[in-house]
């Protein structure tokens, strides 16, 4: 059990799992402070922009370190180069995990494949997404949920098994791919099927009403909760 009297957590289902896992009762879903500038930031008309963001292998164990994980991984991010960079009338933005390791790598694939890729470390994130037509990420990165709160439709890359049992995906948040061959098409739906992409972002809302309480207003509530305590 944790040694807290009180856990603030994003929304009900963590205060669910707080429950469940017997941690501490005393879990309030206060939503997440650290997102409120996500969504309270104010929305622009897109530009004909793709933001392709990798995030690298996970390395939370050896499985999913090995060779043969990270080969894998470069392969698709090679393989999500060449397919959205020849997206018609669409610019393809990479913003690489800020890791070396990663980034060094992938930027030497996305220049091999096409030097009008655009790669940036520096740009603002928020401004970054919100610029975008369409968020690529892999394993379900946090950035994908950003995205979401700034109504940008997601797709990501699923590398690993654990990445489909999360929520998100099960929810169709997001559209979920597990081999690139898919990629093309799903590229296409989103951003020439209107009602494929309304459908999209719809289940994407239900996702963010279910997993973050005072969306935009978190801040201030922990802040009445915290006075209230002192």
């Amino acid at each position: 059990p944790l040694q807290s009297d009180m856990q603030l957590v994003w929304g009900e289902p963590a205060k669910i799992f707080c429950h469940d896992q017997k941690s501490n009762k005393n879990a309030l879903p206060i939503g997440s402070p650290r997102h409120d500038k996500f969504f309270n930031h104010k929305k622009i008309p897109s530009k004909p922009i793709i933001l392709f963001a990798p995030t690298g292998t996970t390395s939370f164990s050896c499985e999913h370190s090995t060779t043969k994980t990270i080969l894998d991984f470069y392969e698709i991010v090679k393989n999500t180069c060449k397919i959205a960079s020849k997206i018609s009338s669409k610019e393809l933005v990479m913003k690489p995990h800020p890791s070396t390791t990663v980034s060094n790598e992938v930027i030497h694939i996305a220049k091999e494949i096409d030097s009008k890729i655009k790669i940036t470390f520096t740009t603002n994130i928020l401004d970054l997404i919100n610029e975008c037509e369409l968020l690529i990420t892999t394993n379900n990165s946090t950035i994908a949920v950003e995205a979401m709160m700034l109504g940008k439709p997601v797709i990501s890359l699923q590398t690993e098994n654990w990445s489909l049992q999360e929520d998100i995906a099960i929810s169709n948040a997001i559209v979920s791919i597990t081999d690139t061959s898919e990629l093309k098409n799903s590229i296409e739906k989103i951003l020439f099927d209107e009602k494929y992409r309304t459908d999209l972002l719809n289940n994407s809302k239900k996702f963010l009403d279910k997993h973050f309480s005072n969306p935009g207003d978190a801040s201030k509530n922990i802040y009445k909760i915290l006075t209230q305590i002192i």
